[in-house]
């Protein structure tokens, strides 16, 4: 891309009006000497016009011929007289001539012009040691946005030519020598050590980012061209990223996260607690790379939080939470099935439970839940995964006809994800005398 800004230098201007002098003193010359070259070539033309047709006569058996093949003095005389009969015409008509002899002076100006215009040229180089020339090559900047971009332009000997920024992709122009062009007020020139032209960007954007010329209007133009990057931190957008998510034991799932920056930034999975993460080949690990992380036949244990980590060497790196959260239904179990104590004996029944969401819990004998507070003497505590019954009075278990048998039937039951599962437990009561009959 060339650009020709500037006019030309005080010397070459000069060196320029003493050329046209000479040419206009040349054109004048040439002008009073046409006409007269003309109307001689144009006689010398007409002679021997007449001269070949004549000749044409005589070579061939014409029919306005005949009459001057008998009598060869007869032929000269009429030759001459032609000749004198044509110079007599070309001298009557002397406007003829005139417009005859413009146009070939025209001719012949043009071709001087065009010398004219090649000697120009070569006249007008300079020495390319008298020349600008750049003192520095222009450097790449990189900057964070929102920063200061500082591009610098360093040129030698510049004399009385100019200094031009342009931004190469637009074609625009930015400034000219002290003075800015565009219509962003962001930008400024300085010009230091009276060989630095510094181009200053304020509050860098995005888009600023690309190629940037530094320009001297010399013929040919010099110029140099640099590239500003524009670096932008890491964020995290909120759509597609996945956000908490719950979802059925033994499913697929996949977590998405979406960042953007510049440089792109790198997407890393990792687990809040350490965990390891399954990956999609069986394996496990601390850490995955990628932006879809997916879970096949999720079970109860990747459940938790887990982090989408995005960098890209620009500081500061951000992270979201992501919580998977598993439904699977409940499972219990319990350490004694066999549970002894002595009369009037307070005893705690346990059993241990699991399941989300978070099950209701209750304690039930043949087929009767147990309300705390009723005529059993019992009452609930939960430690959040094991359900505890606490009888206060073992003697009044013992009252029923059936005695041992009716200590059968203890059991926990869980609700309401299904399926309800429940197990048994026996309490035995110790006495310290015979049965009673």
């Amino acid at each position: 891309m060339k650009i020709k800004i500037f006019p030309l230098t005080a010397d070459a201007a000069t060196i320029a009006a003493g050329r046209q002098r000479r040419r206009t003193a040349g054109k004048l010359q040439r002008k009073r000497e046409m006409p007269e070259i003309s109307c001689r070539l144009i006689v010398a033309t007409a002679t021997a016009a007449v001269a070949v047709a004549s000749i044409i006569c005589l070579s061939f058996s014409l029919p306005g011929c005949a009459a001057q093949e008998s009598d060869d003095e007869g032929e000269l005389h009429h030759l001459d007289q032609l000749h004198h009969q044509h110079q007599d015409f070309i001298i009557g008509e002397s406007e003829e001539h005139d417009h005859i002899a413009h146009h070939l002076a025209e001719m012949q100006n043009k071709d001087e012009l065009l010398e004219d215009i090649r000697e120009d040229t070569v006249v007008n180089a300079i020495p390319e040691k008298d020349l600008p020339k750049f003192g520095e090559l222009l450097q790449n900047v990189t900057v964070p946005v929102s920063r200061e971009a500082v591009l610098q332009c360093v040129v030698d000997n510049l004399q009385t030519y100019k200094i031009a920024w342009l931004r190469v992709d637009t074609q625009t122009i930015l400034t000219i020598q002290n003075h800015v062009i565009t219509k962003n007020h962001r930008m400024s020139i300085t010009h230091a050590e009276k060989r630095a032209w510094i181009l200053r960007i304020r509050d860098v954007k995005e888009s600023d980012k690309g190629w940037y010329m530094c320009q001297i209007n010399t013929d040919p133009m010099k110029s140099q061209v640099g590239y500003l990057d524009v670096v932008v931190p890491p964020d995290i957008l909120d759509y597609p990223t996945s956000t908490d998510m719950v979802i059925r034991e033994g499913s697929n799932v996949t977590l998405k996260c979406a960042a953007t920056g510049s440089p792109t930034p790198t997407i890393t999975w990792r687990r809040e607690g350490g965990e390891l993460i399954p990956l999609p080949n069986g394996a496990e690990a601390v850490a995955y790379n990628g932006s879809f992380l997916t879970i096949a036949k999720v079970n109860r244990l990747n459940m938790g939080a887990y982090l989408c980590i995005a960098s890209n060497g620009i500081p500061p790196t951000v992270s979201k939470r992501v919580m998977l959260i598993v439904h699977f239904p409940p499972m219990i179990w319990i350490q004694n099935q066999l549970v002894g104590a002595a009369l009037t004996q307070n005893i705690t029944l346990e059993c241990q439970s699991e399941a989300y969401p978070k099950s209701i819990n209750y304690w039930m004998k043949n087929d009767t839940i147990i309300v705390p507070g009723s005529d059993h003497g019992a009452s609930y505590r939960s430690d959040g995964k094991s359900p505890h019954l606490t009888k206060h009075d073992a003697k009044s278990l013992t009252d029923d006809l059936d005695r041992m048998q009716d200590l059968k039937g203890w059991a926990s039951r869980l609700a309401p994800v299904s399926p309800i599962l429940g197990l048994s437990m026996i309490l035995g009561i110790g006495f310290l005398g015979p049965w009673p009959g």
